[in-house]
């Protein structure tokens, strides 16, 4: 168990230390950001939609007890951008493309890919989780 952390420590100082290189790399994050938010959209929306008919189902009776029908459609959207919205985002970006990143990087550790960026002398930090 130790050993696992001492790794995860050694891969995050890594990381850290090779962040300054990503400005020059740049282009690629720009396209990695652009494929997980294109993977993540649709997903989200529907999410969204679904989460969104839930509250205004919760809240509404109760709203227009009070007399406060009006409000139902205003509490649901600031409720949705404001707390929701990002929470949902995290949580769907760390699950379905976190595991997504982590699938190809052990598939890559199998057919020893990261062994033949070693041969090559290319640095698998810099070039994988950069």
């Amino acid at each position: 168990m130790f050993q696992n952390i001492g790794e995860l420590v050694i891969l995050f100082w890594r990381a850290l230390q090779a962040l300054p290189l990503t400005w020059r790399q740049r282009q690629k994050v720009f396209d990695q950001f652009f494929e997980i938010g294109n993977a993540s959209l649709l997903m989200a929306c529907i999410l969204s939609l679904f989460i969104g008919g839930v509250i205004a189902l919760q809240t509404g009776p109760i709203l227009v007890e009070r007399g406060l029908a009006s409000a139902v459609g205003g509490l649901v959207g600031m409720s949705m951008c404001k707390e929701l919205g990002p929470v949902m985002m995290s949580v769907l970006i760390a699950g379905r493309i976190g595991s997504a990143m982590a699938a190809e990087i052990g598939s890559m550790r199998v057919y020893q890919e990261i062994d033949a960026l070693r041969t090559m002398n290319i640095n698998p930090v810099h070039y994988l989780v950069l």
